[in-house]
């Protein structure tokens, strides 16, 4: 039995003396990388966050042009109340209900278009930036790139964060 375990002892020792010659003899680059700046600062990104913004703007105008209106309608039915008959008067105090609910869901729905198109957009300008990490990392021969931002990074040392050297390269495309 201690035959055996003299022999385990002995394989272990080879296996951490090889494992350590070959740690020295090949070099381990790491780096990390922001992919939330990245995505900001990219002239897509940049693209992308002007389009969306004016899709909001455009949005907003309608929303405001329906309340304007909305308000109008209820404007008239204020101030003309006193001369419509109380059947005229439900009727359209009805209708500047239906039209408020219309506004309420019309509104719900340009912000879920718009958070939609977002991250459609979000998402494949990231699935490009990580292909350019991918590719930057192999042709650099990084053993690997972690992402900045995700959380389990607690430490690294600024040399090698490749932030603006992936954002070069992937404006460069």
């Amino acid at each position: 039995m201690k035959k055996n375990i003299n022999i385990i002892a002995a394989a272990l020792l080879f296996a951490f003396v090889s494992i350590a010659g070959l740690a020295e003899a090949k070099t381990t680059e790491i780096g990390v990388v922001n992919l939330g700046f990245i995505l900001q600062n990219s002239d897509k990104g940049k693209k992308a966050k002007k389009f969306i913004e004016a899709e909001a703007k455009k949005e907003q105008t309608i929303i405001q042009n329906k309340e304007k209106e909305l308000r109008s309608m209820v404007e008239d039915i204020n101030s003309k109340s006193f001369l419509l008959d109380a059947d005229l008067k439900r009727a359209k105090a009805e209708e500047a209900q239906e039209r408020k609910k219309e506004l309420e869901r019309y509104f719900q729905d340009s912000r879920e278009k718009i958070q939609r198109k977002q991250n459609e957009m979000t998402a494949k300008i990231l699935k490009e930036i990580v292909e350019t990490v991918k590719k930057y990392g192999e042709k650099n021969g990084y053993t690997a790139i972690l992402e900045q931002e995700g959380g389990s990074l607690y430490y690294f040392n600024k040399s090698i964060d490749l932030t603006q050297k992936i954002l070069d390269v992937y404006n460069k495309k």
